[in-house]
């Protein structure tokens, strides 16, 4: 009787070529990772079948998790790119709604040269008036369409990245690998990993995201991945807000993300930055 293998990474790992989810699959008892879209889903480019060995993104998951979550520079390392993602984020957010305030004035202003057109202009037959009055609604409903953009931009403020967030975090030496898999996924859940593999470059891009209304949940998750003096690693006690309590602001986000190389026993990283589709901040971090 075969007995049914379970995969630690299910769910956390994502083909670059397409965005679908990686599925487990074992050959030869190695555990692999494997993209296999149907001939009429598959992009251009993408080969009939992408694979990574688990293992491999294990050893570049662990190294990402001691060096920018639980290593002792790692605020030291995010810090300053965020201050720039955000001043890039406040920007980006300013200039959208500058360029919705400014469409806007000028649906404005054409309606007020049809009404001009419209009081200087001889109309016996009233054929002008109809068109106008076409043309004055399209024009009230495409600003009632820019009014409603703006209110949702303005009511949704960028981005707010708080590095300190990782204060709040233990320091250590993570043991995923001696970890059980319930711990191991609840720690990469809280964390919200998402992990990109790009097959032509045989690289795989991390991303997590420390967030203020999991911080406790982190915190506590953390302290049982990481290993103590005597090298056994504490499971820890799932710890539950009291009921009725709920952030009185937006939790603020900080998100970053490095990308090793996954050959057999060697990691390298290499510096870039990346914007994810939370609007989050993903930081390529340099050795």
């Amino acid at each position: 009787m075969q007995t049914k293998r379970s995969y630690a990474l299910r769910s956390f790992i994502f083909c670059s070529l397409c965005d679908r989810r990686m599925f487990g699959k074992t050959r030869r008892e190695t555990a692999y990772y494997t993209c296999l879209p149907a001939r009429g889903y598959r992009p251009e480019g993408h080969p009939p079948t992408v694979y990574v060995r688990e293992d491999h993104l294990m050893e570049g998951i662990t190294e990402f998790f001691a060096r920018n979550v639980f290593g002792p520079a790692r605020k030291a390392r995010l810090s300053s790119a965020l201050i720039q993602a955000s001043e890039r984020e406040v920007d980006a957010h300013a200039q959208g709604c500058r360029a919705l305030q400014r469409l806007i004035e000028d649906l404005d202003a054409r309606r007020a040269r049809l009404i001009t057109t419209l009081e200087i202009t001889d109309d016996p037959t009233g054929e002008l008036a109809r068109d106008i009055q076409e043309r004055m609604a399209a024009l009230v409903s495409q600003k009632a369409d820019k009014v409603a953009q703006l209110r949702d931009l303005e009511r949704i403020p960028p981005v707010r990245q708080t590095p300190d967030l990782l204060d709040a975090l233990p320091t250590g030496v993570p043991s995923l690998d001696g970890l059980p898999e319930e711990l191991l996924r609840r720690l990469f859940d809280v964390f919200r990993l998402r992990v990109r593999y790009d097959k032509a470059m045989h690289i795989a891009t991390c991303t997590v995201t420390l967030t203020g209304d999991t911080l406790d949940v982190a915190r506590a998750t953390s302290e049982g991945a990481l290993e103590k003096p005597n090298g056994l690693v504490a499971v820890p006690v799932c710890m539950v807000p009291p009921v009725g309590f709920e952030p009185t602001h937006p939790a603020p986000e900080t998100s970053w993300s490095s990308r090793p190389y996954l050959h057999r026993s060697r990691h390298s990283e290499d510096c870039g930055s990346r914007m994810d589709r939370s609007s989050a901040w993903g930081l390529q971090f340099a050795p």
